[in-house]
């Protein structure tokens, strides 16, 4: 079976506990700390709204957008500001301004299969810090193992990203193009 990095954003609830209405642990919670300094962590962060966000080119964060649209005044949420790539603890490696958002959906909390959000940044991260990822087919045979990362709010206050590889994605309900991005939602 082969494994995949999928990015924890789109698939799990993140950020805020209060205000997230997703379950994410249905079992043995199997999460433990990932190495933010290790190749694929690297290249996650924290929004300053406490979300998780993949670095997917040197400009660009992948998320989800209810971490960062305000459905009220139909634009950014007042604290997207930052990107702390590389955020442990308290510390961030290198914190990045949010300039600017491309949304699925003005309406993340209930069409969660349009719930991504593309962040432009002022200035580039390093290069060798971006998510390296590898397509799936179209041909690709489910299930597969996906692991999944991200700053969970229900572990050390999302403080750590914590890295789960023990998922199986039976089959997917749908699938995105997002640019050179295909996110899959698993349909379990």
């Amino acid at each position: 079976m082969k494994h995949f990095f999928l990015v924890a954003t789109l698939l799990t609830g993140c950020g805020d506990a209060s205000t997230s209405t997703l379950k994410n642990i249905y079992d043995t919670d199997s999460r433990l700390r990932a190495d933010v300094t290790q190749t694929p962590w690297n290249s996650l962060g924290r929004l300053s709204t406490g979300c998780t966000g993949s670095l997917v080119a040197p400009f660009l964060v992948l998320t989800a957008a209810h971490c960062v649209y305000d459905s009220t005044t139909k634009g950014l949420l007042a604290n997207a500001k930052t990107f702390d790539l590389g955020f442990a603890g308290q510390n961030s490696a290198i914190e990045l301004k949010v300039v600017h958002a491309w949304i699925g959906t003005d309406k993340p909390e209930t069409d969660r299969q349009n719930d991504w959000a593309l962040l432009r940044l002022k200035t580039n991260a390093p290069v060798d810090r971006v998510l390296k990822m590898n397509p799936l087919s179209q041909t690709e045979a489910f299930p597969i193992e996906v692991t999944l990362g991200g700053y969970s709010d229900d572990l050390s206050q999302g403080s750590y990203v914590t890295a789960d590889n023990r998922s199986i994605c039976l089959g997917a309900t749908a699938a995105v193009l997002i640019g050179p991005f295909l996110l899959i939602w698993c349909s379990n």
